[in-house]
């Protein structure tokens, strides 16, 4: 699809700034949710994690605003990660084990860039007696930690070749951790760069009501040519114990 002189115009005009969403629906999520989100706002690209992608296959609006999509293949009825776009997604492919922790896509910006982003749903750590011989329980992150090994590879490749990348989603991960460090050495923690305070992205689903989040586990990282301009946590009332994000970045 070739975009036209005055679609170009205005993404100069924009100064390449790309408008990003991304929510961890819970379990599937809730389409009356989810979808005011998608059409009331004003993103150019979406990653839904643990999403329901099914009602999308027959909403016409939400597919009019988003005509570009890509899906982590998933058996029936299990959620998944769904990425919507407003830009051609020119390739795609899953990242992880067992079920996919990752979904990347290549993006073609009307400037003739590219962009490569990663929308993330790592495995969660439990509370684990096998993993420790020594205490009686403790916190297990080794599934997640070994796949944040795989995809910091991923990201490490994408850099050497000078790509444009955006990592977003639910990381499982606060940012008191190793593997946090290990990616905040490497590419721009969206919040932390915009924001004087950093503000939690997830509560418990039995507060899921309240309008804040307790933890940090859901993040926008991008490269160096990738700058973040805005962060926005919404922990408005919603059917999710996650908090819908929000990201506004040029493209440079």
């Amino acid at each position: 699809m070739t975009r036209s002189p005055r679609s170009r115009r205005r993404w100069r005009t924009r100064r390449r700034h790309l408008d990003v969403l991304s929510w961890n629906g819970y379990a599937g999520g809730n389409d009356t949710a989810i979808r005011p989100l998608l059409l009331d706002g004003a993103a150019d690209l979406v990653a839904l994690e643990e999403a329901d992608s099914t009602w999308l296959d027959h909403d016409a609006e939400v597919t009019a605003r988003f005509p570009y999509r890509a899906d982590a293949p998933t058996r029936r009825d299990v959620p998944t990660i769904v990425v919507l776009s407003k830009y051609p997604i020119v390739e795609s492919d899953v990242l992880g084990y067992g079920f996919p922790q990752a979904l990347w896509v290549r993006l073609a910006l009307p400037n003739g860039d590219s962009l490569t982003a990663v929308a993330v749903h790592t495995y969660r750590p439990v509370i684990s007696s096998r993993a420790c011989p020594t205490v009686l329980v403790c916190y297990d992150t080794r599934q997640r930690d070994t796949f944040l090994g795989d995809l910091t590879a991923f990201v490490d490749g994408a850099q050497a070749r000078g790509d444009h990348i955006l990592l977003l989603g639910d990381f499982n991960l606060t940012d008191r951790e190793p593997a946090y460090r290990d990616l905040a050495a490497r590419l721009q923690d969206a919040q932390r760069a915009t924001s004087s305070g950093l503000i939690g992205t997830w509560r418990p689903a039995r507060y899921a009501r309240l309008p804040l989040g307790l933890l940090r586990i859901d993040y926008m990282f991008s490269s160096q040519n990738v700058t973040p301009l805005r962060f926005a946590v919404d922990c408005g009332e919603r059917s999710s114990d996650h908090c819908p994000v929000q990201g506004r970045f040029e493209i440079r």
